[in-house]
């Protein structure tokens, strides 16, 4: 199992604050320009906003990427996921720049729809995306 840091959006098309309401196949699937030969069924997907530069979901990838075909344009290529977490609302995530460490992650992904995240990198990604779930449940 691997984990990608997933690009979504733009910063002249970003994407909503809303995002899980205004596009909910995101919910479903992720797309891609290239065939993502790298990515497989059970690998995790940080999904990044990155006209904003703020990381916002992980889901678990069900099943290996495929070609949605032409109609689909630009971004043919899907792998179907479930949600694991999320936040809701884009304003309320945490930026990239809190959970990069070794590595300027807004940099590395400039032109790319997807890089591999080492084990910290995710790790860190988790706790962070995660941590308004913890505190809700501290007694």
């Amino acid at each position: 199992m691997a984990a990608w840091l997933k690009a979504l959006g733009t910063s002249a098309d970003p994407l909503p604050d809303d995002w899980s309401s205004s596009a909910p196949s995101l919910l479903r699937q992720a797309s891609f320009g290239r065939m993502p030969g790298s990515i497989e069924a059970g690998d995790l997907l940080v999904y990044y906003a990155a006209g904003l530069r703020k990381v916002f979901a992980i889901a678990e990838v069900t099943a290996p990427p495929y070609d949605g075909g032409v109609e689909r344009g630009a971004w043919r290529y899907l792998c179907d996921v479930r949600i694991l977490t999320m936040s809701p609302f884009l304003r309320d995530a945490p930026s990239i720049d809190v959970v990069s460490a070794a590595r300027d992650l807004k940099q590395t992904m400039i032109r790319r729809s997807h890089i591999r995240l080492d084990d910290a990198e995710y790790a860190r990604i988790v706790d962070v995306l995660t941590a308004p779930l913890r505190k809700g449940l501290a007694v």
